[in-house]
């Protein structure tokens, strides 16, 4: 005897056909079911999640409100509203779909977070605060309502209260690493790096596969200059994925913090021996450039794009290492065929653009303000412009984005003279002398320090 069809069966058949790659059919067992039941919300969803594959945003939106029709107080699905807001980019809607979810249950941890954070973002700070209050009062103490506090005052800068929040958190699962990973980050927010180690690692020993603590504590040890130690977790790291080119290049990234440049460069070729990728190679090359091996780099970039002519991050590095070996013709042909493929790119605007500069070419300065356009918190960026604008006598806004750069990168002495430079053609003499001298102190040897000693030497005897 036949068992009458369900949309329990059919729904079962079609995610068994998407698991196996076949949409189309998995999209007509899905309808079936839907055929058999208009409200059975298991296959509407996935109905949802097809569209969503799709790219179809707007199908997608459909298949949820389709949804909350027959359900309204479904915030599951107002939630996945949400979510497509947010990749959407329209924090206005995603608030709505949040705030709805909180109407239905005000208690909902998770929605709360993310209206904290969307605050945040807007620099609505005050309203933020006043989540977080709520968060804090309603929360439950579950998993979930915990994480969501606890990532909510992280997000606030209220680290004192994340570490307690998260700590509190680890009692209900005190082996997940996840968890504890959050509480490392929390450590660390809250200027204590030596407890955020002893956390990582007692991740490790909880959970040696869970990657992301490994990562984590090598980065920290970059971080605080902790380099020995470092080295001893990459290559615990390395033993750990011994098929994996990233440990080598997290080896790499922490020699070259130390300046240990062809160690580094070592490093990142033994992750090229497992893995042929332009990003090891890229930064193989910037630890050879470092460590004084510029011609031999350089041929073993032509080498490579000789077999890979369309590599625009290889051929961006060409034409940096023709600029540091003085060869700016060169340089500039290469940034212009980079800027052929990727118009966009602000690197490769902004270095092409001070190429021309050098030159005196006129199409610096549009080069620039493009840069700027792709990159307005870039701090070389905003100093190549800058510079470009005291040049052509627009102090004002030039100072400004002088200023901005000096504060975003202030270990960079070319932008502490260029703001110097700034502030005198501002008219402000005690303060380009002011950062003048604390220039000089800080870094008596850079590119420009002679020209700063110059420039001093005049601001003193004025």
């Amino acid at each position: 005897k036949r068992t009458p069809e369900s949309p329990l069966a059919r729904n079962l058949v079609g995610v068994a056909l998407l698991a196996d790659g076949r949409n189309t059919d998995a999209q007509a067992s899905f309808e079936a079911a839907l055929t058999l039941d208009d409200g059975f919300t298991p296959a509407a969803l996935n109905l949802a999640k097809l569209e969503f594959d799709k790219g179809n945003a707007a199908g997608t939106q459909q298949r949820y409100l389709a949804i909350l029709d027959r359900d309204p107080q479904n915030t599951s699905v107002m939630l996945a509203l949400a979510d497509l807001e947010a990749v959407a980019m329209s924090s206005l809607a995603e608030m709505e779909w949040l705030e709805k979810v909180l109407g239905v249950d005000r208690h909902h941890a998770p929605a709360r977070e993310r209206i904290v954070k969307l605050r945040l973002a807007e620099g609505n700070r005050e309203a933020a605060i006043d989540q977080l209050r709520l968060l804090e009062a309603l929360a439950p103490k579950t998993a979930v309502g915990l994480a969501s506090l606890g990532r909510a005052q992280a997000a606030m800068g209220e680290n004192e209260a994340a570490v307690a929040t998260f700590h509190e958190l680890l009692g209900t699962a005190p082996r997940y690493a996840p968890y504890r990973h959050w509480l490392a980050n929390a450590l660390l927010a809250d200027d204590q790096p030596q407890a955020a180690r002893d956390t990582l690692l007692k991740a490790i020993e909880d959970d040696p596969e869970y990657l992301p603590v490994r990562i984590a504590l090598i980065g920290l040890s970059e971080r605080e200059e902790w380099f020995e130690e470092g080295l001893s977790y990459a290559e615990a790291f390395v033993a750990a994925q011994p098929d994996s080119a990233y440990p080598h290049r997290l080896t790499g990234d922490l020699l070259m913090h130390a300046e240990r440049y062809a160690e580094a460069a070592q490093a990142y070729q033994d992750g090229l021996n497992k893995e042929r990728n332009s990003l090891l190679a890229l930064r193989r090359h910037q630890a050879q450039i470092s460590a004084g091996q510029i011609d031999q780099t350089l041929e073993e970039i032509k080498a490579w794009l000789q077999s890979r002519p369309s590599d625009h991050l290889m051929r961006a590095m060409l034409a940096e290492t023709h600029a540091r070996l003085g060869e700016h013709e060169r340089a500039i042909v290469e940034y212009e065929r980079v800027l052929a493929a990727r118009p966009d790119n602000a690197d490769a605007l902004n270095n092409l653009a001070w190429l021309y500069r050098q030159r005196q070419d006129p199409r610096a300065y549009d080069l620039a303000e493009r840069a700027y356009r792709n990159a307005p918190a870039a701090p070389h960026v905003l100093d190549t412009l800058g510079w470009l604008l005291i040049e052509r006598g627009d102090t004002a806004r030039g100072l400004g984005l002088l200023s901005k750069a000096r504060h975003l990168a202030p270990d960079k002495p070319g932008i502490s003279y260029h703001l110097a430079v700034a502030l005198e053609h501002a008219g402000l003499p005690m303060e380009a002398k002011r950062e003048l001298e604390q220039l000089l102190q800080r870094f008596p040897e850079f590119e420009d320090a002679n020209a700063a000693r110059v420039l001093l030497s005049r601001l003193i005897e004025r």
